[in-house]
């Protein structure tokens, strides 16, 4: 309808003229649907038509009740509103034969009501009227449009912020799980690209947070309070109020997003997620406030933060309230021992870990913690790398606990950091390394160790192919596997050099000095790096099968022993060795510092399942591994012993009495010996360091 025509049925209407049925729909449907138009003609004269109509037949009584909910309709204040029927109200109540004549509308007789009748209806719809307006004007049960528009447009913003952090928690698992795609690339250049978005997410992720507590501080504070209804002046006939129904409770819905990620589990593993324990899957999402707990014999789980930062949890552990984001990460060890690889964390947000007895502050590091329920309970941190800080809960405490270093936090206890290592060994992990051992096929110490180098946990100076027999088939499935490695996304592997292939002579005279070398590319690798050492940073060449190489470089260069140590796989009891190249296993135990592990290579292996190592990245890598169904690493004790200090627990030490019978070296207890016989190691600890390596994304090259 067009403003001339609305104007024109809109002015006859008040003016007292009558409409037709079809004029006041059509003057009905425009008002209902064009706001401008109504708010227009309703600016001045608004009721006239309204309180006219209060002296109609009953009959007009529901089309009049109709139109007045229109009008109730129309975006108007209600303090205009309610002065505009006070007026017109005073004016309805001069005396009949004072007011001006109006021009009414002529009815038929068969359609009109007695005056009575008219007069009751009229003034039942005008109290009606007076009492919706006193509710209003009250602060009644009636809610504003505007105040009813506010708090549906403060719903759907919540619901659009709730939307978006679940986006957030898509994309950061997103990036968390990416591989580089790029090749031309370099990976670090794509792996810093990832970090941006990652802390950009965080930054928005906290934001809208903050956003949605401001939102629903503010409902709070708006709510309106219960006001005394306005009294009339004669109170109506008292009666008891029914006691209004009691208020359902609400609860605040709150989107909880995932700070980390199952990164491998095994056995019988809980995740607890609002108070319901459900079977822990590999890859699960673990979102904010869930629980974690390793029931069963055997059962391991490995938590992942997108940052790297890794947890490893064994049989009898549990943690609870797994918190991410804002502030740091936080979560509560409640019993047993957690193991975790902390990657480095902002200065002001480090990794918070409670326990009953202590906290535990984090910025980067690996560490230990074992929670002991017997007795008063106690808190033991052990710290492989970096330092942590300690703190007693029960009076405040606290001590800051370096590498190799341990604290206790205990009612009664003294909270002395104390060495860790049960066994001094003479190497460390800041040591330069050289692996030499003759097959690949019987272990996974190659894999291992490439791991380490390809994540920056070790220097890997140089890997040595050593065999007395089929060396150049040796050296080129050795060759085979480090090329697969690197097609897996390994980095900063050398490459293979050769050792001697043949045993060593005995002089006539028997004197090692006497003996000659054989000058292998191995032997001279050995030479060039140890010349690098120092005696209290050594070059640790960790060996699993014949030392000859190490012999090769002693004869090339004797001024080297006191730079080299030794760990090796040999020793068939504490009490012997034997070799296929036996005069050039004397050189070495005779002329180097010297580790062996022999005795505990059935117990102490590190486990390697085929099914924990199908859940490693796809590669040729882990086909390799899965092919060899090998059960434990038995050539990798020494290497995880350059790792894990608290790895050996008990060794003799030892020197060289002679030859036996049977063409083996016998071994004597020795307290200034050089050789160290370690005859008691944790293969738990094996296990652990074994897999903390293998799973790192940084070991395959992956961004964190």
């Amino acid at each position: 309808m067009n403003p001339e025509r609305a104007a024109d049925l809109w002015g006859r209407l008040l003016g007292g003229n009558a409409l037709s049925p079809s004029e006041e729909q059509e003057l009905a449907d425009a008002l209902s649907a064009d706001a401008e138009l109504r708010s227009q003609l309703l600016e001045n004269e608004e009721f006239d038509g309204l309180l006219g109509a209060l002296g109609r037949a009953d009959r007009e009584a529901e089309a009049f009740m109709a139109a007045f909910g229109r009008h109730l309709a129309a975006e108007r204040s209600e303090s205009g509103f309610i002065r505009k029927l006070e007026h017109r109200i005073k004016e309805e109540e001069v005396p009949r034969e004072k007011r001006p004549p109006t021009r009414r509308r002529h009815r038929h007789p068969s359609r009109t009501r007695g005056p009575s009748l008219a007069i009751f209806v009229a003034s039942a719809v005008l109290l009606g009227l007076i009492g919706i307006v006193v509710l209003l004007s009250s602060g009644g049960a009636k809610t504003p449009p505007e105040a009813r528009l506010g708090k549906d447009r403060r719903a759907e913003e919540q619901s659009l912020r709730k939307e978006r952090l679940e986006a957030i928690a898509r994309e950061e698992r997103e990036l968390s799980q990416a591989k580089p795609a790029d090749v031309a690339k370099p990976v670090e250049l794509q792996e810093e690209e990832r970090r941006r978005k990652l802390d950009r997410l965080a930054e928005e992720r906290r934001r809208i947070e903050e956003e949605m507590r401001r939102a629903v501080d503010e409902a709070r504070k708006n709510q309106p309070q219960e006001t005394e209804p306005r009294r009339s002046p004669v109170p109506p006939p008292r009666q008891e109020p029914e006691a209004p129904p009691p208020r359902p409770a609400t609860t605040e819905t709150t989107t909880r997003v995932a700070v980390a990620t199952l990164g491998y589990v095994e056995g019988d593993v809980v995740l607890v997620a609002l108070g319901k324990k459900t079977a822990a899957k590999t890859g699960e999402p673990i979102l904010a406030g869930d629980g974690l707990e390793v029931a069963g014999r055997g059962g391991v789980a490995v938590v992942r933060y997108a940052d790297g930062t890794r947890l490893e949890l064994r049989e009898g552990t549990a943690i609870e309230a797994i918190l991410g984001g804002a502030g740091g990460k936080r979560l509560s060890l409640i019993r047993g021992a957690l193991h975790p690889d902390v990657a480095k964390q902002p200065p002001h947000e480090p990794m918070v870990i409670l326990t009953p007895h202590a906290e535990v502050k984090v910025l980067g590091t690996t560490l230990r913690i074992v929670v002991d329920l017997t007795g008063t309970g106690s808190t033991r941190l052990d710290v492989d790398e970096g330092k942590v800080r300690l703190t007693r809960t029960s009076d405040g405490k606290a001590a800051d606990v370096t590498s190799g270093h341990y604290a206790v936090a205990a009612t009664g206890l003294e909270m002395t950091p104390k060495p860790m290592a049960r066994v001094p060994l003479p190497f460390d992990r800041t040591c330069p390394v050289i692996y030499t051992n003759n097959s690949n096929q019987d272990c996974y110490t190659d894999e291992y160790l490439m791991a380490l180098a390809s994540a920056g946990d070790i220097r890997l100076r140089g890997i040595i192919v050593c065999t007395m027999d089929a060396l150049d088939q040796t050296a080129a499935d050795r060759a085979a596997l480090v090329a697969k490695a690197r097609r897996s996304g390994m980095r900063n592997i050398p490459d293979p050099v050769l050792g001697p292939g043949k045993p060593f002579v005995k002089p006539p005279s028997g004197k090692i000095e006497e003996t000659r070398p054989w000058g292998s590319p191995a032997g001279r690798l050995i030479v060039a790096e140890a010349r690098k050492a120092t005696p209290r940073k050594p070059l640790v060449v960790v060996s699993g099968g014949p030392p000859a190489a190490v012999a090769d470089a002693y004869l090339l260069d004797p001024s080297i022993a006191d730079r080299v140590v030794v760990a090796s796989h040999e020793g068939r009891t504490e009490n012997d060795v034997m070799d296929v190249d036996p005069w050039g296993v004397y050189v070495v135990l005779e002329r180097f510092r010297v580790v062996l592990f022999g005795p505990v290579t059935q117990t102490a292996a590190a486990s390697v399942p085929q099914a924990r190592s199908a859940k490693l990245p796809e590669g040729e890598l882990r086909q390799a591994m899965i092919e060899k169904g090998q059960p434990t690493d038995a050539n990798g004790m020494g290497a995880i012993a350059v790792l894990r200090a608290d790895y050996c627990l008990r060794a003799r030490r030892k020197s060289v009495v002679g030859w036996l019978p049977d063409g083996a070296l016998g071994l004597t207890d020795d307290a200034n010996g050089r050789l160290l016989v370690i005859t008691e190691a944790d293969q738990a600890v094996a296990t652990e360091e074994f897999w903390r390596a293998l799973e790192k994304p940084a070991a395959w090259g992956q961004p964190r």
